[in-house]
């Protein structure tokens, strides 16, 4: 069995490694998802429509959801799939839409995403996946039932061999179906199904919801047992008021499309470049300065002195919440408490 059918070997509309920021490094380990992979596919490709995706997969394995996060949960059904697909010789896909349902159905929603769509896809990657099928969640998508789901995009899309998904899987219009829809409606396309029972950490069911809770009360430290990783919020560096700089603290103010964690001041690390570089994160409104609108402000630790990253994309790893935002009776007292929490900051993060 072939990942590409000898007579047309389309290419997928996009490959992980197509450009430097999209490059995953690979360790090489033959342990690793990513060396698991049958060599012909390469770097994972993201296809973006079925025709393609069809033409170049063959009786894929596949797992389906949004993946906001690429949580354990989310990691423990990847694991299932590649190996799957590998006993099988057939390729592991990735279903997902772009953009989320919510934000299609719910435009001005405040931000919820735990990863933008590149950083999801990356992870995916990084997982092992052969493949991600990103198909445009539009109207169309929307309206199909849920045996019109299963018989279009499964079936007559994708070819799929097999499916895995979560306990907690809802499709079709309305999300009216159900894993038992999902299981006799496989069953009828000679779809192997998979349901996963809820994965649990300590007792706790993972979500993306309860990542996102455990964020919004400045819950870092269970963030990351329920992620696997570190919370990374991602944005460009813009020029803020400058109130940093006039204490004697320069911030960098990211601009970001994640969900923000709650108002607090966090041990975190700002990437640049690959390079991790130990910062003290305050997110508030500054009351101090009568502030009112939220900022992300990253002073970052022993920083160079031509350590200039104004329109810069970085990344920005929460590791430990130091304390809540509070209001000062001046902006001495607010220096002294900053010189407090750049201490409590290394220790958090085991430097100097």
């Amino acid at each position: 069995m072939q990942f590409f059918r000898p007579a047309t070997r389309p290419e997928p509309n996009e490959r992980m490694d197509q450009t430097p920021e999209d490059v995953i490094t690979r360790s090489g380990d033959e342990a690793s998802p990513s060396a698991r992979r049958l060599s012909i596919m390469g770097p994972t490709g993201i296809f973006h429509d079925l025709e393609t995706a069809r033409e170049a997969l063959s009786n894929p394995v596949v797992t389906i959801g949004n993946f906001d996060g690429v949580h354990r949960g989310h990691q423990t059904i990847f694991e299932w799939v590649v190996e799957t697909a590998h006993e099988r010789s057939v390729p592991s896909v990735a279903l997902t839409f772009v953009p989320h349902p919510v934000r299609y159905f719910k435009p001005d929603a405040d931000e919820f995403r735990l990863t933008t769509d590149r950083e999801k896809f990356r992870l995916i990657d990084a997982a092992g996946l052969d493949a991600i099928v990103a198909l445009t969640f539009d109207g169309h998508v929307a309206s199909l039932q849920p045996d019109e789901f299963v018989a279009r995009i499964l079936h007559e899309g994708l070819g799929a061999g097999a499916v895995a998904v979560g306990a907690n899987f809802r499709f079709g219009k309305g999300r009216a179906g159900t894993t038992d829809d999902l299981k006799r409606l496989a069953d009828s396309h000679g779809i192997d199904p998979k349901i996963f029972s809820e994965v649990t950490v300590d007792n706790q069911a993972v979500s993306s919801t309860r990542i996102r809770d455990a964020l919004r009360e400045g819950q870092v430290a269970q963030a990351e047992h329920l992620l696997g990783r570190p919370y990374r919020l991602s944005g460009t560096v813009v020029r803020g008021e400058q109130r940093g700089r006039e204490l004697g603290y320069p911030t960098a103010n990211i601009e970001s499309e994640h969900l923000v964690p709650g108002h607090g001041i966090y041990a975190t690390e700002l990437i640049l470049d690959d390079q991790a570089y130990p910062a003290a994160t305050s997110i508030g409104v500054r009351p101090v300065f009568e502030g009112s609108s939220r900022t992300v402000e990253a002073f970052v630790l022993d920083a160079p002195s031509d350590f200039d990253i104004y329109d810069r994309e970085v990344d920005l790893d929460f590791h430990a919440y130091i304390r809540d935002e509070r209001d000062f009776e001046s902006a001495d007292a607010l220096v002294a408490q900053m010189d407090r929490d750049i201490t409590d900051v290394r220790q958090a993060l085991g430097i100097a």
